[in-house]
C-alpha cells in the first residue's frame, strides 16, 4: 500500500514512481511545485543538453544546431563544427582559428593564423614575417628580405646586417666590415 502522496509506488510506501493529478514527481516524492527544472513536464535536477536554463523551475531547447547553449540563440557547443560568437560555423574564417570545438581570435599581428593565436599563417598590416611570427621590425641580428616578405638572420659572422651575406658591423667591435664582409 502507498503513501497518501503516492499516486504508485515501489518498494516502499514512499518511494513513488507517480504522482496524484497536479503534482510533480522529484527524487521520488510528490510535489505541488516543482523544486527542480521542469523539462517536457518531467521535474528534474538540472537541464540536460541540449536545452537552457529559460527560468528558475523551467528548461527550454537550444537552437537545433547546438550541443549546449545558454539561450535560445547562443550556442556554447555545436553538433557540427564550432562556436564563433554564439553561432555554429564550419569555418571561423581570416582571424580566427578553431581550437577544440571554439574559433578562437589571433593575434593582432596576423591577419590569419593557426594551431596558436601567434602562430601566423599571413601577417596584419604594419607586420612582417619572422619565423611563425609576425613582428612590428626584423630584429638586430635580422634583416628584412624583400622578397620574401619576411626577417630573415644574418650570415653568423655579422653582429648586423643589410643582406644575408653583407654585414654592417661585426661581433668583434675592433673589426669594421669590408666590403660587407667581416674578415
Amino acid at each position: 500500500v502507498c503513501d497518501f502522496r503516492c499516486a504508485q509506488c515501489l518498494g516502499t510506501s514512499t518511494n513513488c514512481i507517480a504522482c496524484p493529478a497536479g503534482q510533480f514527481l522529484y527524487q521520488a516524492a510528490c510535489w505541488s511545485y516543482c523544486p527542480g527544472v521542469t523539462v517536457n513536464s518531467s521535474c528534474i535536477d538540472a537541464c540536460p543538453s541540449g536545452y537552457y536554463r529559460f527560468s528558475n523551475q523551467q528548461c527550454k531547447p537550444c537552437d537545433i544546431s547546438c550541443s549546449t547553449c545558454n539561450n535560445a540563440s547562443s550556442c556554447l557547443t555545436c553538433k557540427n563544427g564550432t562556436s564563433l560568437n554564439g553561432k555554429c560555423v564550419t569555418d571561423c574564417g581570416t582571424g580566427y582559428y578553431s581550437f577544440m570545438g571554439y574559433c578562437v581570435a589571433c593575434d593582432k599581428s596576423c591577419k590569419d593564423c593557426s594551431v596558436i593565436p601567434t602562430q601566423c599563417t599571413t601577417c596584419a598590416t604594419g607586420y612582417i614575417k619572422s619565423g611563425i611570427n609576425c613582428v612590428s621590425g626584423c630584429s638586430s641580428t635580422q634583416f628584412f628580405d624583400a622578397p620574401s616578405q619576411q626577417c630573415l638572420s644574418c650570415n653568423s659572422t655579422c653582429k648586423t646586417c643589410s643582406a644575408q651575406n653583407f654585414c654592417t658591423s661585426c661581433p668583434n667591435p675592433s673589426i669594421q666590415p669590408i666590403q660587407g664582409q667581416c674578415l
